[in-house]
C-alpha cells in the first residue's frame, strides 16, 4: 500500500510541473504578442508625427527619406537625333480608369484662357490670362492657372466660371491627380521652393516635400525635382522616397510603374529623355540628341491615358521646338511636324495629341492642332492659338 501510494504522489507532481510549464509558455506568448502590437502603434504614431515637418535640407524630415538601390545604367550611343532601340524593359503600363466628364482642351488665344471640344467647336472664354502656365483637370470641370503678374494660384471652376485663388504660387505648371479630385504645385515657404497639394475646391493646402517641377502619377504620388539633385523624389503615404538619375532631371512624369525625365549636360549639348523603373531600377535612355546643329533640351513630357505612348518636345532658344510621340512597347518615334515649330499641350481621352504649330516668338501663325499617336489623322482645330 505504501508503494501505491508513493506512485501516486509522483504522478500528481509530474502533472502539476506540466500544467506550470504549459502556464508559462502561454503567458510568454501573450507577452511578444503584446510587445509586437505596442511597437506597430508607436511606429505608426511616430510617421504621422513626422509628417508636419521638412523635407532633408537643415531641419528634420517632412517624411522618412529612402534612398533606392539602383542598378547600373545604360545608355544608348549619340547619334545626333532621338534614338529607336529597342529595350525589353520598357513595357506599357496601363493607366487608371477615364475620368468622367467631357472632353475638353484648353489654350490661350486673344489674351484669354479657353476650353473647347476636341473638334475645336463650344469654345468657353474663362479668365484673361495673358501669361502664365495653366492645367485642366482630367474630367474638365477645374482650370488650375498661375496668374504671373500676382503669383497666385487661382482655381476656375469650369460650367460656372467661379474663381478661387489659394495662396502663392511658383512658375512650375501643375498637376491633377488621376481623377481630379486635387492637384501638386511648386510654391514659395521661407527660403525654399516646397510642393503643395490642394484639393479642387481650393481646401486643404498642405505641403509634402521640398521640389518643384510637380507630377502625379496615374497612381496618385507626387513627384517633384530639387534643384542641383541628381534625383527624382517621390512623395506617398507618407513617405518619400529618393531615386538617383543619370545627371540632374528637368522634367518628370510617371505611370506608377515607370518614372520618366529628361536630362540635359549644358557643356556637351547632350539631350536624353530616360526611363527607370518605380524602385529606381534599370535606368535607360529612351532618346537623345545632341548639340549639333543647335544645342537642344527635352521638354514638356507628356504620357498618353493609358500609358503606351510619351510625348515631347525638343527645344532650344528663339522658340524653336521639335516634337515627337514615342511608343513605349517598342520605342518607335513619330515626328509631329518635322518642318514647323510644335508644342505639346496634352493626350486627349480619346487618345490623340493636342498640340500648338507654330513659334510665336517668331511671327508665325499659330493653331491649335490634335494628331492620332501614329501621325495619322491631323486636324486643325482652333487657329490663333498658343500655349
Amino acid at each position: 500500500m505504501a508503494e501505491v501510494s508513493e506512485s501516486s504522489t509522483e504522478r500528481g507532481g509530474a502533472q502539476r510541473r506540466r500544467a506550470w510549464l504549459a502556464a508559462l509558455v502561454f503567458v510568454g506568448v501573450a507577452a511578444v504578442l503584446a510587445g509586437v502590437v505596442a511597437w506597430v502603434l508607436l511606429t505608426r504614431d511616430a510617421q504621422v508625427d513626422r509628417a508636419a515637418l521638412t523635407v532633408f535640407g537643415l531641419r528634420p524630415p517632412l517624411v522618412p527619406v529612402t534612398t533606392a538601390t539602383v542598378e547600373p545604367t545604360s545608355s544608348a550611343p549619340t547619334t545626333g537625333a532621338p534614338s529607336a532601340e529597342a529595350s525589353p524593359s520598357v513595357v506599357a503600363t496601363p493607366a487608371v480608369p477615364h475620368p468622367r466628364g467631357r472632353t475638353l482642351v484648353a489654350y490661350r488665344r486673344g489674351g484669354w484662357l479657353c476650353v473647347a471640344a476636341p473638334d475645336g467647336t463650344d469654345e468657353r472664354r474663362l479668365v484673361r490670362l495673358d501669361s502664365g502656365v495653366f492645367a485642366l483637370s482630367p474630367d474638365a470641370s477645374t482650370m488650375a492657372l498661375v496668374d504671373q503678374r500676382r503669383q497666385l494660384l487661382e482655381l476656375v471652376d469650369v460650367p460656372s466660371g467661379g474663381v478661387r485663388t489659394v495662396g502663392p504660387v511658383l512658375s512650375d505648371r501643375p498637376a491633377w491627380s488621376p481623377d481630379g479630385g486635387w492637384l501638386a504645385y511648386a510654391a514659395p515657404e521661407r527660403t525654399e521652393a516646397v510642393i503643395r497639394t490642394v484639393a479642387r475646391d481650393g481646401s486643404g493646402a498642405r505641403t509634402v516635400m521640398r521640389g518643384r517641377m510637380p507630377a502625379v502619377s496615374f497612381r496618385g504620388e507626387v513627384l517633384g525635382l530639387v534643384e542641383g539633385e541628381s534625383a527624382v523624389f517621390v512623395a506617398h503615404r507618407g513617405r518619400v522616397r529618393r531615386l538617383p538619375t543619370a545627371g540632374t532631371p528637368e522634367v518628370v512624369v510617371s505611370d506608377g510603374a515607370r518614372v520618366y525625365y529628361a536630362v540635359h549636360e549644358a557643356a556637351s549639348g547632350l539631350a536624353q529623355v530616360r526611363v527607370m523603373r518605380a524602385d529606381g531600377s534599370r535606368d535607360t535612355v529612351l532618346s537623345e540628341a545632341t548639340a549639333n546643329p543647335r544645342p537642344v533640351s527635352y521638354q514638356d513630357l507628356c504620357l498618353s491615358y493609358d500609358g503606351a505612348y510619351i510625348a515631347y518636345a525638343e527645344a532650344g532658344d528663339d522658340g524653336y521646338a521639335r516634337s515627337y510621340i514615342l511608343r513605349l512597347t517598342d520605342r518607335r518615334i513619330t515626328p509631329i511636324a518635322r518642318w514647323r515649330d510644335t508644342y505639346p499641350l496634352c493626350f486627349l481621352r480619346d487618345g490623340r495629341l493636342a498640340f500648338i504649330e507654330g513659334n510665336a516668338l517668331q511671327g508665325e501663325p499659330t493653331r491649335l492642332v490634335v494628331v492620332a499617336p501614329d501621325g495619322s489623322g491631323r486636324t486643325v482645330i482652333v487657329d490663333g492659338a498658343t500655349r
